[in-house]
C-alpha cells in the first residue's frame, strides 16, 4: 500500500459493480495504516498469508463505503469498495480460490527447491520405505489369516471324521 490511492475506486453493491466511489487520496508522508485509520477503516478479515505472494485485506467502517478491500497477488494492490458485509464477503469467497491457488503455488515451489538441499529426495525415500513396510506387514497379515483359515478348515475337517 505504499502507492497513492486513487481518487475513485471501483464499487461493488447487491452483486454487481456500480459507480466508482471517491475516497480521500493519502497525505504527503502518509502510510496505508494511518490513511485507513483516518477513513475510520478497523480490521475486518485477511484471507491468506502474511509472507504469501497472493492475500485478501478487508477493513471495515460505519460509514458508507462500509467495506474497503485488497486483493494482493505479490506485486499489485488494487483495492475496491463493497457496500456491505453481504457485498464484502461475495467478493472475497469470488476471489478466495486464487488466493489458495497461488499459496499452493508457492508451497510446492518452496518444496522442490528444499530438493537441492536433498529434503524432497528423502522424504520420498522414507514415504517408499514406509510403504513398503505397509505392503510387507499387510502381505505377512494376509499369510497369516489363510494359514489360520487352513487351520481352521483341518480341525473341521478332522472333527467331522472322529465323529462320523
Amino acid at each position: 500500500m505504499g502507492d497513492p490511492m486513487p481518487e475513485m475506486l471501483p464499487h461493488y453493491r447487491n452483486g454487481s459493480w456500480t459507480e466508482p466511489v471517491p475516497l480521500p487520496d493519502w497525505a504527503d508522508g502518509e502510510d496505508g495504516e494511518t490513511w485507513l485509520k483516518r477513513l475510520s477503516y478497523e480490521d475486518f478479515t485477511k484471507v491468506g498469508m502474511s509472507d504469501s505472494s497472493y492475500s485478501i485485506r478487508a477493513w471495515a467502517r460505519k460509514d458508507a463505503p462500509e467495506y474497503l478491500i485488497e486483493f494482493s497477488d505479490g506485486n499489485v494492490c488494487p483495492m475496491v469498495t463493497a457496500a456491505t458485509v453481504g457485498d464484502a464477503l461475495d467478493l472475497i469467497a469470488k476471489w478466495a480460490p486464487i488466493v489458495s491457488a497461488g499459496i499452493l503455488g508457492d508451497v510446492a515451489e518452496s518444496i522442490w527447491n528444499l530438493d537441492s538441499l536433498g529434503f524432497v529426495t528423502q522424504i520420498m525415500a522414507a514415504l517408499e520405505l514406509n510403504a513398503g513396510a505397509a505392503a510387507t506387514t499387510a502381505s505377512q497379515a494376509r499369510r497369516r489369516r489363510e494359514r489360520q483359515r487352513a487351520e481352521a478348515e483341518r480341525a473341521k475337517a478332522a472333527k467331522s471324521s472322529g465323529t462320523s
